[in-house]
Order: structure tokens, then sequence, then C-alpha cells
């Protein structure tokens, strides 16, 4: 049983019983929403998150290794390491007829990182991943490709002036994939051994969360958040397996054997968020904004430790993922 498994039930019964409180609420609240020069109920945010993958220690084991020293030239860690990626983010922020208050907000971000190892000499590079274990290669070229996409939808509640709660559900699709593949030549004849592994995970469930915003200058304001939630996440490992020789100055590669799989397993997840940003009004209207978000997800299926575990009985759904992020954007109110 993993660690978090218990938190994750509680998280998810929290999430919905605050959201449930939120909604029942009535529109009494003493404080309105603190927004841009303090007022304002209605207001976008849109920026880019300049994203960071830092690879997992946990998955520090050799993968690729010297044929003839048994010097480790690619480690699992190192085929964790997504790289930097740039995505974008939508927040809108609106008041109904009714004075309930919503937040909507969405963003999307690819990653993409390669390595190529073949600095070992022709035909000594060995691995120990399944299907190339107890081959030799002269080179292997090893790809992560990642997208993360997100929405939710808060409902919030001001408990005093530049505190605001809120809760609600959100949507988090994660897709992991990792492509490996191993080139070797026999005579004249350059064949290969490509194997793909894609980690699908879908993360359903709700939030509960924190926005603490506070005026630093006459043009300056500070706002900090926090998120919090328990999830289903429904899980599904792909594999593709496809031994074969490459023709013409393409790199067109003639299959000679081919092995399709599809894995599933439903777990629990629990994500939590935490960040800030500083605003810079430019005018009434308009803000300028920068800041920091980190994320940490646990209970996904990843594809490097899936690419380790190829051909295993189950998919393994016990692994966590953390994220920094940098944010820039601008924020309008009306």
């Amino acid at each position: 049983m993993r660690i978090f498994s218990q938190v994750n039930s509680l998280a998810a019964i929290l999430t919905v019983l605050c959201f449930c409180i939120l909604c029942s609420s009535t529109a009494n609240a003493q404080w309105l929403d603190y927004s841009q020069n303090g007022n304002g109920e209605n207001y976008v945010e849109f920026g880019l998150r300049i994203y960071d993958r830092p690879d997992n220690e946990n998955f520090d084991f050799p993968l690729i290794t010297n044929g003839t020293t048994g010097v480790t030239l690619f480690d699992g860690a190192d085929a964790s390491d997504g790289g930097n990626a740039v995505g974008v983010e939508l927040s809108y922020h609106f008041q109904t007829r009714h004075h309930n208050r919503f937040e909507f907000r969405t963003f999307l971000a690819n990653f993409e990182s390669e390595s190529v190892i073949g600095d070992a000499g022709p035909g000594n590079l060995s691995s120990t991943i399944t299907p190339f274990f107890g081959g030799t290669f002269d080179t292997i070229d090893f790809e992560l490709d990642t997208q993360l996409f997100s929405f939710e939808l808060n409902r919030k509640r001001a408990v005093r002036d530049g505190i605001t709660l809120f809760a609600g559900p959100r949507f988090v699709s994660f897709d992991d994939e990792v492509t490996s593949a191993a080139t070797f030549t026999d005579g004249a004849a350059t064949n290969q051994d490509l194997l793909s592994v894609e980690a699908i995970n879908h993360l359903i469930g709700a939030q509960v969360g924190v926005r603490l915003n506070g005026r630093l200058g006459s043009r300056v304001r500070g706002v900090g958040l926090f998120r919090i939630g328990g999830y289903f996440n429904p899980t599904t490992v792909r594999t593709t397996n496809t031994t074969g020789t490459i023709v013409g100055a393409t790199g067109l590669l003639i299959p000679t054997t081919s092995v399709d799989t599809d894995e599933t397993e439903s777990t629990e997840a629990f994500l939590a968020e935490v960040g800030g940003k500083l605003f810079f009004d430019i005018t009434d209207k308009l803000s300028f904004f920068a800041g920091y978000e980190a994320t940490w997800i646990d209970g996904l299926a990843l594809a490097s430790p899936s690419l380790i575990n190829f051909g295993g009985p189950e998919v393994d759904t016990n692994n966590t993922l953390f994220l920094n992020a940098i944010t820039v954007g601008f924020s309008f109110q009306w």
C-alpha cells in the first residue's frame, strides 16, 4: 500500500465537504474578493509558465552501460529529466448576478528532452532495458515527451479582507512517453530495436485552497496561493516494441517484428501546489505579474519506471512527480 493512500482519501473527503459548504453559503460575505486595486470582482490573468522538470533521484539505477568497462552511461534519473518547457495559463475570475464568485483556471505545457548515447565504441553499448537485455549496440537514442493539461472551476468565498478560500472540481491530464531506439550494424545492414512506452494519467477529483492578498506599495501587491486535492486516477500504459532494418537516407525502419500492449490500472492520486506572485499595477485596470509555483503529484504512472518495468505483471502507479514553474503575465480588471 502506498504511503499516501490514506492521506489521499482524507484529502478527497475534505475537498468535497469544503466545496459543499462553499456552495451552500449565502452571498452575505463581509469582504469582497481582493483584485487589482482592491475591489474588483471580475478579472482575467493570462501568462506564460516556464517549467523545469528535474530528474528523480529515486530512479538512480543503470539503464545503459559500457559493455567493456561496465561504467554507467545513462541511468533512470537521466531518463526522468524532462528539461524545461514553456506553457500558457488562463485564469478567469467572475461574479454572478447573485453575488457568487467563481474562478475558472486552465494551463498546458509540453516537455521534450533527448539523449544520444554512443561514445563507447561500435557494438560496445549494453542495456538493462528488458527488450535490449543481452544485446550490444552502437548507439541508443533516448527521448522523453510529456504533455500536461489542467482545468478547474472553483467557488470562492472571502472570509476577511485579503483572505479568500476556494474549492471545486479539477481535471489533470498527464501524458508521459519515452522512446528508446537502439541501433546496431550487422554487415552492410543497419538494424534497430525501437521501444516506446506511454503512461497516460487522467486525474479526476476536487481541491480546496486559499488565496492571500496584500498590498506592498502604492503600485505593488503580493499574492500567495495554496491548493491541495484528492483524485481518482485511471491510468493506461501503452507499449510498442518494434525491430527491423533501417533503409535509405531517410532512416525509414522496415519492421520484422512488432508487439503492442495496453495495461490499465486505477489508483488514488494526491496533488498539491504552492506559489506566489507579485503584481505591478500599470494602470487602474492593467497589471503585470511575475511569480513562482511548485507542483507535487503522488500516485502517477510515469514513462521511465514503466520502461524499466516493461513486461511486468502490473502498472507501476507508485510514483511522485515534482515540477517547478516561473510565471509571468498580465492581469486585466473591469
